[in-house]
């Protein structure tokens, strides 16, 4: 690796090469924030349509942990594990106490923690667009869809928390640790669910971790007492409930007694699903954009300046708007950078990363690269753009 770039630590130890900005690079960024910021905010005044994508360093800014700190607690570091060896469903079957330890103190501190106020911005902007009439809109409407839409691989649900952003815009593509699942743990090793229900996590049910980040079965009969619940006709009462009963810290489920798990995307999982609908619905939205970019006559997959969206007043332009990705897990980054080569005069990709905000192999005129937190850039360019409102 290049020597002047800064050494990262990423979670599968790969070498990032040339996304990471060499130190000259970076602080040419930093120094051009202001520039940055005031094309980001054009570029919001000028989309028919935005498309949001957040990463694990989207959360950092309600003071989340990002992949490579949540496992750096001192009970997890004694024991050598790290967010990978976390992150694995095998543990329902090797030490359910070390599963729930770790879900359990993540839900407990998702739920504390306070969205930041870029959530409450982008929802601004999202109100803003919908008010805005333009020639495009009406294909988004007719699909029951708004030209704002949340791609998201945050599972602590902070877009939804008080009614922020609605199924309409949002795709939580790794799921969200407030809902639960069956796991098929009664199934033995091959941990095969008996259904794809899910349960919602009630507001005050709360598992029991200790200093050691476990979460021991108080059940001393090891999930006799489950058993005999589904038994007594419990199969339709929420199983946190009942768990709480019996044993907080294993909540099964209710169908075959197997022990829940959130429907969050483990690593190596073949059992993760999305609501139902979810992967359909945005689907649907990537087609309304394509027909918007048919409407106006895009150039598909052909670089041309001469035809760029914003040397054009008619022609369908889309944001997309990348906060907090990284590279351990880059879903959101591969989906933003296909988009930007499929409408390559029309789309404009912002990628705001404090560590890797280059778009490499693209025009200028195709990409904003900003050098800093997702909170920061936000509060910015809001108040240039109500700036430009007065």
């Amino acid at each position: 690796m290049d020597t002047d770039r800064p050494a990262h630590d990423l979670l599968f130890g790969r070498d990032p090469g040339e996304e990471v900005p060499t130190h000259a690079h970076a602080a040419a960024l930093r120094a051009s924030f202001d520039t940055s910021c005031q094309r980001l905010a054009q570029l919001l005044e000028r989309a028919d349509a935005v498309l949001v994508g957040s990463g694990a360093g989207w959360s950092a800014d309600s003071k989340l942990a990002t992949y490579k700190d949540i496992a750096k607690v001192p009970a997890l570091e004694r024991a050598g594990l790290s967010y990978y060896d976390l992150c694995q469903t095998h543990w329902l079957l090797d030490d359910p106490s070390v599963f729930y330890g770790f879900w359990g103190s993540c839900l407990e501190s998702y739920r504390n923690a306070v969205p930041h106020e870029g959530h409450a911005i982008l929802k601004k902007w999202c109100e803003g667009k919908k008010a805005r009439r333009s020639q495009y809109q009406g294909r988004f409407e007719e699909a029951g869809l708004w030209n704002f839409f949340i791609f998201s691989s945050n599972v602590d649900s902070h877009w939804r928390r008080d009614g922020l952003f609605e199924d309409a815009s949002l795709f939580e593509f790794h799921g969200t640790v407030e809902d639960w699942c069956c796991s098929g743990t009664a199934g033995g090793h091959k941990l095969i669910p008996c259904c794809k229900k899910i349960w919602p996590v009630p507001a005050d049910f709360r598992f029991e971790v200790d200093s050691n980040m476990r979460a021991e079965s108080k059940d001393p009969q090891g999930g006799e007492a489950a058993r005999e619940d589904l038994k007594e006709g419990f199969k339709e009462q929420c199983p946190f409930q009942v768990a709480k009963k019996k044993d907080p810290n294993r909540p099964r489920c209710p169908a075959c007694s197997s022990l829940l798990r959130p429907r969050v995307l483990h690593f190596g999982d073949g059992k993760f699903f999305e609501r139902e609908g979810e992967l359909e619905r945005f689907k649907r939205w990537k087609d309304c954009v394509w027909e918007c970019m048919e409407l106006c006559e895009a150039s598909v997959g052909e670089l041309n300046p001469s035809k760029h969206v914003l040397g054009k007043e008619d022609a369908f332009c889309l944001a997309l708007l990348e906060f907090g990705c990284g590279l351990n897990v880059p879903t959101i980054r591969g989906e933003f950078a296909r988009l930007v080569d499929l409408f390559p005069e029309n789309c404009i990709l912002a990628r705001i990363n404090p560590d890797f905000p280059l778009v490499l192999d693209t025009a200028e005129r195709q990409k904003i690269e900003i050098m800093s937190s997702s909170l920061t850039v936000l509060q910015e360019v809001d108040s240039i753009l109500c700036k430009t409102l007065k």
